[in-house]
């Protein structure tokens, strides 16, 4: 496990049994806005996009506060997602989580860092104040409620 010893952080893999807790929580933290922007939050859209393979839990004093969702692609690493327990934003956990995720792009080998956000989530700021730009790529990210930030990490 990889520990950030100033926020007693611990990262394990999700395993099969984590998949409730990281639906309810994706779901308390995205529904306001999947209902926004594409109108009703869809149980079944989440399960067929977790990838349990590509999930990483968040712990801290050995309970689960949130968890992240990575890919690697070629040069490119993205960034699926990343939830927090309500009660622990704003802490520099979300900060943290980033830099552990761009470590393991660099260490691949990996250039360059994606995501995707919805417009109005407070977290696009934290993006940007960690480099990531919006990418200029085409209306359909715009028309869904969300944009796409990338990093250069080398």
């Amino acid at each position: 496990m990889k520990t950030h010893s100033d926020l007693k952080i611990k990262i394990r893999k999700c395993t099969q049994d984590d998949y409730d807790w990281c639906y309810e929580l994706s779901k308390g933290n995205m529904k306001p806005y999947v209902e926004k922007y594409w109108n009703k939050w869809n149980p079944k859209l989440f399960t067929s996009n977790f990838k349990v393979e590509r999930v990483n839990i968040v712990e801290l004093d050995k309970k689960p506060i949130g968890f992240y969702e990575i890919e690697f692609r070629a040069e490119l690493g993205i960034i699926h997602g990343i939830q927090i327990c309500e009660s622990y934003r704003n802490k520099g956990i979300g900060t943290k989580i980033i830099a552990l995720i761009e470590d393991e792009f660099r260490n691949k080998g990996i250039k360059t860092s994606r995501l995707r956000v919805f417009v109005d989530n407070p977290a696009v700021r934290l993006y940007q104040r960690l480099g990531y730009v919006v990418i200029e790529e085409a209306d359909y990210y715009t028309k869904l409620g969300t944009i796409v930030m990338a990093k250069q990490l080398f």
